[in-house]
């Protein structure tokens, strides 16, 4: 919301970020994580497809590992203004869930990548 304020300006943001709470986050914007939940369900089956391994090491774990980068839509993980506001246009272009399929994307890459996040038995090193 605050990228929509800083680029548009408070008068002419109101009516998007209304829309954008309304339409978009409203899942993520309830008194409960009744509406955030099940997005965060599709976690697992994601991570079954996309890397069988680190879905395995996971599993005993529930999914709110991935609520703070899918609820801000990764703004607090990304420093560069450009980068957000590419990420932001990205996802608001998708359906809410594919906040679920990047955050499954960037986890597998990242374990491939770091032999740091290659605590998986059988992974490579």
């Amino acid at each position: 919301m605050q990228l929509l304020l800083l680029v548009l300006g408070p008068a002419a943001a109101e009516e998007p970020v209304a829309r954008l709470s309304l339409l978009r986050l409203r899942d993520f914007m309830l008194p409960t994580l009744s509406g955030t939940t099940p997005h965060l369900n599709l976690l697992p089956s994601i991570l079954q497809a996309v890397d069988p391994e680190l879905q395995k090491y996971m599993a005993p774990t529930e999914p709110f590992f991935a609520l703070s980068a899918t609820l801000t839509m990764y703004a607090h993980d990304i420093e560069e203004f450009s980068d957000i506001t590419r990420l932001f246009d990205f996802l608001l272009a998708h359906e809410a869930a594919m906040a679920v399929y990047l955050y499954a994307a960037v986890s597998s890459s990242r374990r491939r990548a770091s032999p740091a996040c290659a605590v998986i038995p059988g992974s490579p090193r």
